[in-house]
């Protein structure tokens, strides 16, 4: 009885501190305070978008995606956002209820593992579609993210193209477990030498204690996953305690390692390689620079980096597949109530859901198709990126189709010598004539390609050559069919002499002629080809007698009717004598009547017959 008596005086306090008992988010939201009447937009369809991390940068790439969605649906879409601290699950609570309310049709964000965890399950009770990316297993939620088992995938061959037979696992929390639980179940019985250690053993941000366990170690390979919060720090405490240099390399399992500031990291002459889901040369990622006001020249896209995050592109993607299945399934929002009293759904949300997972999108993404299996995403590729002195290079990618590729030999074994005027590590913009068969054109592929990989041709045979043996980087630009000429009287160039001589582009290779102008501008290789008019002829020579030369004065189907004709009449003969009773003979004269009577117009002697005939 004193039992029960202070749990219901511990849930009295509660009730008080916390309003549990009163209806704190019901009905309490003033009808005008998003600037217009909440139950009268019939013509547009609401989604509430949550941050708690770069609010600024993700409105601004949620408000382009929907204007880029909305050319596509009749419906339109509007978003009403909301920003909460991060990790604030009770702040989150009381914004999710309140978005509800307004009666949006989908919730998008929070960035937080854990205010995620709190918010799925009130939108999965009231079948509001919830938008999240995070590398979590198992979620009701629509996570875009990669699985962690086909994270694990690529991790494998990654590391078996290494060829590493033993290495160091850090990892930043329990979640980050199920990747290698991925790698374990993949390497079998034929498992390397493993050492497990969780970098953020304190939960204080002071990972030096575990990084000095690391330089104590003999071994020197390292795969290291964890969050983008805490990626950063822990490769800047990694270069102060020491193990950043060229004794180390590193797998880094982060999504978002092009986003990082790596300037510090560059000639640390450390071998490290990473992950990416889409690459900077994205169209799409180019649109939401020019709207962040960034110059996709400019210094904050150096060498291959992009502050454009994972979450924000996953973002954008799936706003994308909430607006594709509209196109098909009508959204009726109404105003619903996150209390428990309350049974209210979404009309017809369930519906929606399961038809969004049914879809295949391949158009207007930035990290490529998106399909489901299940409550799992799939139809994307990660590119296979190092850092160089010169920011970071694709070397490879991975998908579940072609598993893994890699584009050139790894920096780490190359056999090129690092002199003064050696071409490692240097990165060259080369431009092509697309298309321009046999020198350079698009493949043909299924599968959306990207970058280098979309290019195909002598042209590009020939530079990925020479890069595997000199060590160089390279990215492919398609110049157009403008390969320009130079004017030494006002020094000005056109076309792909102009890109090249202002900087833009470093080489071009295509079918261009090699002119005096143009030597006065440029220079030129020694040519991989040489054209010319020339006439070919064949010599007469005479004809070898052949052995079948006595046929030449019929055609060969007269022949065949000859041969058919002789084997007719032969035929007529054996089938008429057999007929003719006078053709049977008696074979001995002396008998009157004998029991056997012989035919001389046999198939033997009914082709010998004609044969005869024939030759006289």
């Amino acid at each position: 009885m004193f039992l029960k008596s202070n749990i219901f005086l511990l849930f009295l306090i509660m009730s008080h501190k916390f309003n549990f008992c009163s209806p704190q988010y019901e009905i309490s939201i003033n009808s005008k305070e998003y600037g217009i009447d909440k139950y009268s937009q019939t013509d547009t369809i609401p989604i509430g978008l949550i941050t708690d991390q770069f609010s600024k940068a993700m409105g601004t790439i949620f408000e382009h995606a929907i204007n880029v969605a909305n050319a596509e649906i009749k419906v339109p879409l509007r978003v009403i956002k909301e920003e909460v601290a991060y990790g604030d699950s009770f702040q989150a609570y009381g914004t999710l209820c309140k978005l509800l309310q307004y009666g949006v049709a989908g919730i998008f964000g929070p960035s937080s593992r854990h205010t995620a965890k709190h918010l799925t399950p009130i939108c999965d009770a009231k079948d509001v579609p919830y938008f999240f990316s995070e590398m979590t297993e198992t979620s009701e939620a629509f996570n875009l993210y990669p699985n962690p088992l086909d994270f694990s995938k690529a991790l494998f061959l990654l590391l078996t193209a290494y060829e590493w037979s033993s290495f160091i696992f850090l990892y930043e929390s329990v979640e980050y477990l199920n990747i290698l639980n991925g790698l374990m179940s993949l390497y079998g019985n034929n498992s390397p030498t493993i050492t497990v250690l969780r970098y953020d053993m304190e939960m204080n941000n002071n990972y030096k204690s575990v990084l000095r366990r690391v330089r104590k170690s003999e071994d020197n390979r390292i795969v290291v996953v964890g969050s983008t919060d805490t990626m950063p720090e822990f490769l800047k405490q990694a270069q102060q305690v020491g193990i950043i240099n060229e004794d180390y390399m590193y797998i880094i399992g982060n999504l978002d390692f092009h986003s990082f500031d790596l300037e510090e990291y560059k000639y640390s002459e450390a071998n490290i390689t990473s992950f990416r889901m889409f690459s900077p040369d994205n169209y799409i990622v180019k649109e939401i620079l020019d709207k962040m006001g960034h110059k996709y020249t400019s210094e904050i896209l150096r060498n291959g980096s992009c502050p454009i995050t994972l979450n924000m592109a996953l973002s954008y993607d799936s706003v994308q597949l909430f607006a594709e299945t509209t196109k098909y399934l009508p959204v009726r929002n109404a105003p619903l109530n996150c209390s428990d009293r309350s049974e209210s759904v979404l009309d017809h949300g369930s519906t929606f859901k399961n038809y969004m997972r049914t879809l295949h999108m391949q158009e207007r993404t930035i990290t490529g198709e998106i399909y489901f299996e299940g409550n799992v995403r799939k139809g994307y590729s990660l590119d296979i990126i190092e850092l160089h002195p010169s920011g970071i290079v694709k070397i490879g990618t991975w998908n579940d189709i072609s598993n893994l590729t890699i584009l050139r030999v790894s920096q780490t074994s190359s056999g090129v010598d690092n002199r003064d005027n050696s071409l490692v590590n240097k990165t060259f913009i080369v431009l092509l004539n697309v298309p321009n068969e046999p020198y350079a054109s698009l493949k043909e592929s299924f599968v959306k390609l990207e970058g280098n990989s979309q290019y195909e041709g002598y042209g590009v045979d020939l530079i990925e050559t020479l890069a595997e043996k000199l060590g160089f980087n390279f990215i492919f630009k398609d110049g157009g069919s403008d390969y320009g000429s130079y004017n030494s009287t006002t020094n000005t160039s056109t076309g792909m002499l102009k890109e090249i001589r202002e900087g833009r582009a470093h080489l071009a290779i295509t079918d261009l002629t090699i002119t005096a102008a143009r030597q006065q501008g440029v220079d030129f290789s020694i040519p991989f080809m040489n054209l010319g008019i020339a006439i070919i002829h064949l010599k007469p020579q005479k004809a070898a007698q052949a052995f079948f030369t006595f046929m030449d004065p019929f055609s060969r189907e007269v022949w065949w009717l000859l041969g058919l004709s002789f084997l007719l009449v032969s035929f007529s003969f054996f089938i008429l004598g057999r007929l003719s009773p006078s053709e049977w003979d008696n074979p001995h004269p002396c008998i009157e009547e004998p029991t056997e009577l012989v035919n001389q117009f046999t198939i033997g002697n009914s082709l010998w017959f004609t044969t005869g005939a024939l030759l006289q």
